[in-house]
């Protein structure tokens, strides 16, 4: 009997930056997210949300493999209770971001968005915190400026 399982590394480009979003799952029958393909890159929206909608998402690869790693030494320390990593670690890379419903409705996403930590320093930081931060900073400086009525470099001056 197949097992047809293995570990996927989803890579997405983020809705709002220039950078990456990575998944990472272990799951069986992986060739359902292009089954009936409702997206323009070949994916299935409904399935991409199902295998991978309540993953970890990392903003750096080497963490995604990392996890990947991990994984696969889960599997293999457990195949004599009976668990086989048919077709090993496999990286899938979509042309569009990751599947919005995901961002909005799923509870995990959104304890994520709390916890994210940054992969450097263990801060608690997330995207959205950041993009926030940079709106609200926004506010701030347009008020300054209009309140003072000097321009940007004006303020910024060291003088």
């Amino acid at each position: 009997m197949s097992a047809d399982n293995g570990i996927y590394i989803l890579k997405s480009p983020s809705k709002n930056s220039d950078i990456f979003e990575y998944r990472v799952i272990e799951a069986q029958a992986i060739d359902n997210i292009n089954y009936e393909p409702d997206r323009a890159d070949g994916f299935n929206t409904k399935e991409l949300l199902t295998y991978f909608g309540e993953a970890q998402i990392f903003f750096n690869q080497k963490l995604a493999n990392d996890k990947a790693f991990e994984l696969e030494s889960e599997i293999k320390s457990s195949i004599y209770g009976g668990r086989v990593l048919e077709y090993g670690i496999n990286n899938i890379d979509l042309l569009l971001p990751f599947p919005e419903q995901t961002l909005k409705n799923n509870k995990f996403y959104k304890n994520q968005i709390k916890n994210l930590y940054d992969e450097h320093d263990n801060l608690i930081v997330s995207m959205s915190d950041i993009v926030n931060r940079l709106e609200e900073i926004s506010k701030e400086i347009k008020a300054i400026k209009d309140e003072s009525g000097l321009s940007l470099a004006e303020l910024l001056s060291e003088e």
